[in-house]
């Protein structure tokens, strides 16, 4: 963390793995990322404090199973889930999305049959924007209800 008007730095978290995808939350009290092992063997998805503090893993991929930086990490408006997407196992026409629980637990998953480009997440916290790669070429733009509990 670094103060603008005191230029005083204050290291947050280090690591010697791949740090992507940074995302505050909503209240500005902490920070999701994925960090992945230079062989991109195990991926998982953390959060920290903004001030600074131990890490805590969230979700750890399973073996098969791939990140889609394009759709990164997002904060639901209430702070309760954090959303990413992936690729299942041995699958590449197709991409998932999971809300995983802060507090702890089973993530939601739902597989999407379609592969995302990017994700938005709608202020009401219920709805899902998204926009779609069609295999024969061209984009649509998806909405999706209810994605989460």
């Amino acid at each position: 963390a670094m103060s603008l008007e005191s230029r005083r730095e204050r290291e947050l978290y280090r690591t010697g793995n791949w740090i992507a995808r940074l995302a505050c939350s909503p209240d500005g009290q902490r920070l999701a990322f994925f960090e992945a092992t230079q062989d991109w063997k195990t991926a998982v998805v953390k959060t920290i404090s903004a001030s600074g503090g131990a890490s805590r893993e969230l979700f750890t991929l399973q073996k098969g199973q791939l990140l889609f930086w394009g759709v990164g990490v997002s904060w639901t408006p209430d702070g309760r889930y954090i959303v990413i997407g992936g690729r299942p196992e041995a699958r590449d026409d197709t991409d998932e999305l999971w809300g995983i629980p802060v507090a702890g637990g089973e993530p939601s998953k739902i597989s999407l049959g379609i592969k995302v480009r990017q994700l938005s997440l709608h202020p009401d916290g219920w709805r899902v924007a998204l926009a779609s790669r069609e295999p024969k070429g061209g984009n649509e733009v998806w909405v999706l209800e209810n994605f989460l509990p």
